[in-house]
């Protein structure tokens, strides 16, 4: 499966080990998609408003991906591609790779 997205802000690259002496490294992606762009709302089951408008989507990338996007700058438009994975128990979409649509 293939979308295109607007990525929005990627965080700093992190590497260190986790509890269970695993080593944990990537940089955090905030990114939206760009046919749907339709603000949404958050109420909880007391009808309280949480969030307002359009939360971005989060994924976690190799922290080589931080220098990656250096050369093409934020924001930016790129096709992502999703591969399916178990993540606690279920079939989640996670994103395998990104191709950066090139401005005109």
């Amino acid at each position: 499966m293939e979308e295109k997205v607007t990525i929005l802000a990627v965080g700093a690259p992190y590497d260190f080990k986790g509890e269970n002496g695993q080593q944990i490294s990537g940089c955090a992606v905030w990114y939206i998609p760009t046919c749907d762009f339709k603000p949404t709302s958050e109420v909880d089951e007391m009808g309280n408003v949480g969030v307002l408008g359009y939360v971005p989507r989060k994924e976690t990338f190799p922290k080589e991906f931080h220098e990656r996007i250096q050369s093409v700058g934020v924001p930016c438009v790129a096709n992502v591609h999703y591969k399916m994975v178990v993540r606690n128990g279920q079939n989640v979409l996670k994103i395998d790779g990104c191709d950066f649509v090139k401005s005109k």
